[in-house]
């Protein structure tokens, strides 16, 4: 007959190591969490301080010069020193296994600095982060013409397969263009909210593509640095992406590193926008005589500067809280 006693010392013998193990695994998620909040704001800030860096010219407008060498190492020496490593030294290089994919959107392309093999002067093979060269936000139709996009309504169009033929203009003015040689224009051309969104639709899915496949290649360089791990394109809201084309900046893939004691590993990204986009502004005012109220460019004379108005971004936030396009200065 089985004691009292020995029941409990059995229950004792299955409960203390089954709490340790609980605990241990608490406190390793603990420790991921914090970590993972950590390497974030240390990204975030990184990758602030390398936009700040890559822009040598102007102030705001188009009127500047872009750095991509230094958006590199703009970020690498902020990154290394809030993590208190040298640069050069092992542990830097550790870090820099990680960052599969930096991609620095320009007004009128982007550049993906990504890891690759080079030879040295003695022919020893080094592996280091390299600043591609500048590639257009293309879109190709059916009838042989290529349009590269930019962050506002400005665009060129060029013959697709011959290369040569070009215009620059807003969208107005190569609509205008196109009809004017006898080319039927696209339907995204035909009025401004239809651009913006196509516009946007198309930059996007550039981008993701050239990360997509920039992260997988990573996969082969990161047998190179030791690190097991697979890479893929990380979930990113769909709020983000537009944030990243809403301004010239820079986002920043940082994916692998071990962060707690059970096997958890960093899965993210941070992204930071120079202010140098100047963005469209609509003002929005209710109608005091009217059940109807309209959105009004900033000069419209149908502003009533006494009464209380607010400002939104686009046309389409405009519409989605219920206001109409002012007949008079954007219908017109």
């Amino acid at each position: 007959m089985i004691k009292l006693t020995d029941l409990a010392i059995l229950f004792i013998i299955i409960t203390i190591p089954a709490t340790l193990l609980l605990n241990i695994k608490t406190k390793s998620i603990e420790i991921a969490v914090y970590r993972r909040i950590e390497i974030n704001k240390m990204l975030e800030a990184s990758v602030q301080d390398a936009v700040a860096s890559m822009i040598e010219e102007g102030a705001r407008g188009k009127d500047f010069k872009m750095n991509v060498e230094k958006a590199k190492e703009g970020f690498l020496r902020s990154f290394y020193i809030n993590n208190n490593t040298i640069e050069g030294s092992i542990d830097a290089n550790v870090l820099k296994g990680y960052i599969s994919c930096m991609v620095v959107v320009d007004y009128d392309g982007y550049y993906l600095i990504s890891h690759e093999e080079k030879t040295d002067y003695d022919g020893m093979i080094l592996i280091d982060l390299v600043c591609g060269s500048k590639k257009p936000y293309e879109y190709d139709d059916f009838s042989g013409l290529t349009y590269h996009f930019t962050l506002d309504n400005r665009l060129i169009i060029t013959d697709g397969f011959l290369g040569t033929d070009s215009f620059l203009g807003t969208r107005e003015e190569v609509l205008e263009f196109l009809n004017d040689n006898w080319i039927d224009p696209p339907e995204f051309l035909e009025n401004e909210e239809e651009f913006n969104d196509f516009r946007r639709r198309i930059i996007i899915s550039v981008l993701q593509k050239a990360v997509n496949d920039t992260i997988n290649n990573h996969n082969y360089i990161a047998r190179q640095y030791g690190i097991s791990y697979f890479f893929s394109l990380p979930t990113v809201p769909d709020s983000d992406w537009h944030k990243t084309i809403d301004d010239i900046g820079l986002i920043v893939f940082f994916q692998g590193m071990p962060i707690g004691i059970s096997g958890e590993k960093i899965n993210s990204y941070a992204l930071g926008s120079s202010g140098l986009i100047k963005k469209d502004i609509y003002i929005i005012q209710d109608n005091v005589d009217s059940s109807i109220s309209y959105y009004h460019k900033p000069d419209c004379d149908e502003i009533d500067d006494s009464r209380h108005f607010e400002s939104r971004s686009s046309m389409k936030e405009c519409a989605g809280e219920g206001y109409f396009p002012c007949p008079e200065c954007i219908l017109k």
